[in-house]
C-alpha cells in the first residue's frame, strides 16, 4: 500500500512540472482567454489532487483495519505461532507463544527455540527438524517445554517449511499446550490398567464376546483355565477353541441370548488346561451401548466340579448312614412330638415290636417303664428346649411281652421336617458284654461316617487344643499333627495367630456350653478362606463342657460367586434404569411433543368453521379429545418409567409429589412423613432404588391389600436411611405368603427384597390377617449432606 500511494504522490508532482514548464514566463502577456483556459486547468488538477487525497486516507484506514485483524488473528490466537529461521532461531511469535512461555514477546526474537525444551525432549525436537527440511510435509511432534520460572508442560509442534518474501527458508510452527490432554491419556491408561487388574484378579474365569463371537478380553484365571495366553484368544472364536460339536452348542447358546437379551445361566462340562473334564456353571449377560444396541455378552465360568463331587460324596454318605441305621447293631431313633417319627429295626427288636408298628403314631414314653417316665420326659425337653444338646442316660424300659429290660440312651437333638426333635442311639445292656461290642463297632461306624464325609471335623479341647481331626480336615491342614496338640488358632491360620481369633465360635462354646456359628475370614498364604464353623458342646455327666466339635465347610467360592453376580445384577439393574430414563425422555420429549402439535393443529379446524363441515368438526373435536387423553397417557407413562424430578429436586420432594399424585390417581388416602433426609441424602442410584421400592410397595397396597390408608416413612437415622411402607388392609400370613412366593408369579415383595438385597439392606414384614401391613427397608448409608428437616403431607 505505501508503494501505491507514493507513486500516485509522484506522477501528480510530475504532471505538475509539465504543466508549470508550459507556462509563459510573464504571465501579464497571457491573454484573457488563456487566463480563463489555465484557470480552467488548474481547478481540474485540484480536484484531482482532492480525489487522489480521499483515495490515499481511504487506502490508510483499510491499512490500519487490516493491521488490527491481523492482531486479532496472530497475536491474539488462543493457539502459538513461530517464525523459526533454517538454524532454529525464533524470527517471530505471538503473544499467545510469549504467555505460554512466561516471557516477554520481545526477548524471543533470534533465540533458539531449544532453549524452552526440556534436555530430554531435544533429540524428539531434532528429529523432527529434520524430517521436516527433508521430507518437506507437514510434521507432528509432542514434547516438553519449560517456562522461565522453571515449570515444564506438554506442547505439541505443527510445523511446515516455506519462504520468506526474500525466498529465505524458514519454518511456520504452530504450538499447542496439550498438558491437559496428555494427563487424561495417562488417567486413561491407569484406569485402564486399574480394570485389568482387577478383571485379573477375580478368580474366577471371565470372558468378553462381541456379536461376531469373537473374544475381545479375558482375565487371568480364563487363560489358566484353559491354558492358553491372551495372545491365543482374543479375536479368535470358540470355533477356534475347540472341537466343532462343541462349538456349535456354544454358538447356539450365544445366539440365543444375542435374540433374547438379559441373562443366561445353564450348567455344562468343558475340558481345562490339563485335560480334564470339569463340570461348570455359565453365567452370560448381554451388555448394550449408550444407544441401547446389543453390542456383546459378558460371561462368567464358575467351577463346581468339587462342589458336585462334595455333593455326590454327601448323598454317597447319607445313603451310607441309612444303610448303617438300618444294619446298626444298636437301636436308633428320632422322637418328635413325643411321637416315634423314626426307629431303625434293632430298635423295634429291642422291644419285640415291628417297625411299623412303632411307626404308627407310637408314644415312645409307652415303652418307658412308669417309674422312669419323668426323667426320660425330662431328658427330651432338654434337647429340645436347646438347654443341651447330649445326653446319656438309662432307663428301664417294657417290651411287647411285658418284660422289663434296661437300656442306655445316647441322645442329642436335630431337625426333622424343618422342626426340632430328639434323636438317638439305644443299647439293651441286660446283656452289658454283647452291648458294648455293639457299642464300640457303631462307634468305629460313626467315625467312617465323619471321615468321609465332606464336611471339616475338628474336636478342640477346653484350652483350645486339637484332639482330632476328620479326612476332610487333614486334607485342608496336612501340616497339622494331633499327636501334639497343637493350639488351634496358631495351626489353622497362615502365618500363625498369637491369640485366640476373635470371632471363634468354639471359645463361646466352650464357655456357655450352647451351640453357635460364625463365619471366618482365615490367612492363607495370599489369600484369604472363607470357612462357615458351627462349634456344639461336648458334656460329661454332670453337664460341664468337656470339648467342642467344630464343623467346618468352606465357603471361599460361593461367597465369591454370590458377590460377582450381586454386582453384574446391580449393573443390570443400573443399566435398566438408564433404559427407562431414555426412553420416558423420548416419550416426553418426541411422542408427547408430536401430539401436543397434533392437537393444536386439530382445534385450529374446530375453530374454524368455515374450513370444513359441521359433522367434520365434530368429528375432529372428538379426535382432539382423544389426542388430550393420549397425551395425558403418554406423559404418565414418561412420569412411571422415570421421575423426571429425582434429580432437581431430591428423593424427598419426588415421593412427597408421587404420593400426592397416587392418591388422587387410585382413591387411596397416602399419608408420606420424613425426617433427617437432607442430613442423610442418598445418592442419585440409591435414590432411584428407594422411589422404585415405595413405587412398588404403593402398587401392592392397590392391588392387594383393600386398603384405605398407606403410610409412606422415610428417615434418615445414622448408619441407614429407613423405609416405611404400611397400610390399613387386610393383611395376611407372612410365613404362609413367603412359602407360597417360589409357587406364584406375583413380584411385588420378591422385587422389593431383590432391590433390596442389591443396595446391601435388610427388609422385614409384618402383617397378620385384618391387622394391615409393614414393611421395613433399611438401607446403608453411602452420602451425607448437612442440615436437619422433618416434613410430613396427607393426601
Amino acid at each position: 500500500m505505501k508503494d501505491k500511494s507514493n507513486t500516485k504522490h509522484g506522477l501528480l508532482e510530475k504532471i505538475a512540472r509539465e504543466k508549470a514548464a508550459l507556462l509563459p514566463e510573464n504571465p501579464k502577456s497571457l491573454s484573457a482567454e488563456e487566463t480563463l483556459r489555465l484557470l480552467h486547468e488548474l481547478r481540474v488538477h485540484k480536484i484531482e489532487l482532492e480525489i487522489q487525497n480521499e483515495e490515499l486516507l481511504r487506502t490508510h484506514e483499510e491499512l490500519e483495519a487490516a493491521r488490527a485483524r491481523y492482531f486479532d488473528l496472530y497475536d491474539l490466537a488462543p493457539v502459538g505461532y513461530i517464525t523459526l529461521s533454517e538454524k532454529g532461531l525464533i524470527l517471530e511469535a505471538n503473544l499467545t507463544v510469549a504467555t505460554l512461555l512466561g516471557v516477554v514477546r520481545g526477548v524471543l526474537v533470534n533465540q533458539p527455540l531449544t532453549r524452552f525444551i526440556i534436555k530430554e525432549d531435544q533429540d524428539i525436537y531434532y528429529l523432527h527438524r529434520k524430517q521436516l527440511f527433508e521430507i518437506g510435509t507437514l510434521q507432528l511432534c509432542d514434547l516438553r517445554m519449560v517456562k522461565k520460572d522453571g515449570t515444564s508442560f506438554w506442547a505439541q509442534l505443527e510445523a511446515t517449511a516455506a519462504k520468506d518474501a526474500d525466498g529465505t527458508l524458514v519454518c511456520r510452527v504452530l504450538l499447542r499446550d496439550i498438558t491437559e490432554n496428555k494427563q487424561a491419556e495417562r488417567d486413561l491408561i491407569e484406569n485402564l490398567s486399574f480394570l485389568q487388574t482387577l478383571i485379573d484378579t477375580i478368580p474366577t474365569p471371565l470372558f468378553y464376546k462381541n456379536l461376531k463371537g469373537e473374544y475381545l478380553n479375558v482375565n487371568r484365571a480364563f487363560e489358566e483355565f484353559y491354558g492358553k495366553n491372551k495372545e491365543e484368544i482374543i479375536g479368535k472364536n470358540v470355533y477356534d477353541m475347540g472341537p466343532k460339536h462343541v462349538a456349535d452348542k456354544y454358538y447356539e447358546r450365544d445366539q440365543e441370548l444375542f435374540q433374547c437379551p438379559g441373562k443366561q445361566t445353564y450348567e455344562w462340562k468343558v475340558v481345562d488346561a490339563a485335560g480334564e473334564t470339569r463340570d461348570v456353571i455359565f453365567n452370560k449377560a448381554s451388555y448394550t451401548d449408550q444407544e441401547g444396541t446389543i453390542t456383546g455378552l459378558i460371561g462368567v465360568i464358575s467351577d463346581i466340579t468339587e462342589q458336585k463331587r462334595a455333593d455326590e460324596a454327601l448323598k454317597e454318605s447319607e445313603n451310607k448312614f441309612r444303610n448303617i441305621a438300618e444294619h446298626s447293631p444298636v437301636g436308633i431313633y428320632i422322637i418328635q412330638d413325643d411321637v416315634l417319627k423314626y426307629v431303625n429295626p434293632k430298635f423295634a427288636e429291642i422291644f419285640d415290636y415291628t417297625v411299623e408298628k412303632c411307626l404308627d403314631n407310637m408314644f415312645f414314653l409307652d415303652l418307658v417303664y412308669p417309674e422312669d417316665r419323668v426323667a426320660v420326659k425330662e431328658h427330651i425337653h432338654r434337647r429340645l428346649s436347646g438347654e443341651t444338646h447330649f445326653v446319656q442316660y438309662t432307663f428301664r424300659g417294657i417290651k411287647k411281652t411285658g418284660e422289663i429290660i434296661h437300656v442306655e440312651v445316647f441322645g442329642s437333638s436335630t431337625l426333622f421336617n424343618g422342626r426340632s426333635a430328639a434323636t438317638g442311639t439305644m443299647l439293651d445292656i441286660t446283656e452289658r458284654d454283647l452291648a458294648s461290642k455293639k457299642l464300640k463297632i457303631s462307634e468305629q461306624q460313626y467315625r467312617q461316617l465323619v471321615d468321609h464325609i465332606a464336611i471339616g471335623v475338628a474336636l478342640i479341647s477346653p484350652n483350645m487344643g486339637i484332639l482330632t481331626l476328620n479326612n476332610q480336615m487333614k486334607n485342608w491342614f496336612p501340616h497339622i499333627d494331633t499327636v501334639k496338640k497343637p493350639l488351634c488358632y496358631q495351626s489353622f491360620n497362615d502365618p500363625p495367630r498369637e491369640g485366640i481369633c476373635s470371632y471363634c465360635p468354639t471359645v463361646k462354646t466352650l464357655y456357655d456350653g450352647e451351640v453357635h456359628e460364625a463365619v471366618s475370614a482365615t490367612p492363607a498364604g495370599n489369600e484369604i478362606r472363607n470357612y462357615r464353623i458351627i462349634s456344639s458342646p461336648i458334656k460329661d455327666d454332670k453337664d460341664n463342657v468337656v470339648a467342642a466339635i467344630e464343623m467346618v465347610e468352606d465357603i471361599t467360592v460361593r461367597l465369591r460367586t454370590e458377590e460377582q453376580i450381586r454386582l453384574l445384577s446391580q449393573q443390570i439393574m443400573q443399566v435398566q434404569e438408564n433404559e427407562r430414563q431414555k426412553i420416558s425422555y423420548e416419550l416426553h420429549d418426541s411422542i408427547a411433543q408430536n401430539l401436543s402439535a397434533l392437537k393444536i393443529t386439530s382445534d385450529m379446524f374446530c375453530k374454524n368453521p368455515q374450513i370444513i363441515s359441521y359433522e367434520l368438526s365434530e368429528k375432529m373435536i372428538k379426535h382432539s379429545k382423544l389426542i388430550e387423553e393420549t397425551i395425558a397417557a403418554v406423559r404418565n407413562l414418561a412420569c412411571e418409567l422415570r421421575p423426571p424430578d429425582l434429580e432437581e429436586m431430591g428423593i424427598v420432594k419426588t415421593l412427597e409429589i408421587y404420593c400426592e399424585e397416587f392418591a388422587r390417581n387410585n382413591g387411596i388416602r397416602v399419608e408420606f412423613q420424613s425426617s433427617g433426609m437432607q442430613e442423610l441424602t442418598p445418592g442419585p442410584e440409591v435414590a432411584i432404588q428407594m422411589y422404585r421400592l415405595v413405587q412398588e410397595g404403593l402398587n401392592n397396597i392397590k392391588k392387594h391389600a383393600d386398603a384405605s390408608l398407606a403410610t409412606i416413612k422415610l428417615m434418615g437415622a445414622f448408619p441407614y436411611n429407613i423405609l416405611r411402607i404400611e397400610d390399613d388392609g387386610k393383611g395376611f400370613d407372612v410365613e404362609e405368603r413367603e412359602k407360597a412366593l417360589s409357587k406364584e408369579k406375583r413380584m411385588g415383595l420378591r422385587s422389593m427384597n431383590e432391590r433390596t438385597n442389591l443396595l446391601g439392606g435388610q427388609m422385614t414384614i409384618h402383617s397378620s390377617p385384618n391387622a394391615g401391613t409393614r414393611v421395613v427397608i433399611k438401607i446403608p448409608l453411602k452420602e451425607q449432606t448437612s442440615g436437619s428437616k422433618k416434613t410430613n403431607h396427607n393426601y
